[in-house]
């Protein structure tokens, strides 16, 4: 991993971590307090800029809307 950025594959687990430990449909404001409190205990990106930390949201934001939710979430 290269410090303050991420691969694909890398914000997708990110995303599926969120997926995972979730019970109800999440909104945005959530979503973006939980990547920041994840970004915190991740080494390189406990740091990151506010322009890195903006883009990084916005993809991982984008994976997450088109993950499906898991099943207990959609009964």
């Amino acid at each position: 991993m290269n410090y303050q950025t991420l691969t694909s594959d890398e914000k997708n687990r990110l995303v599926t971590i969120i997926l995972d430990s979730i019970d109800e449909p999440m909104e945005f404001d959530d979503f973006q307090e939980t990547i920041s409190l994840l970004c915190e205990d991740i080494p390189g990106l406990e740091c990151l800029s506010d322009e890195a930390f903006s883009a990084l949201l916005t993809d991982c934001w984008e994976i997450f809307q088109q993950t499906p939710l898991p099943l207990s979430v959609n009964r």
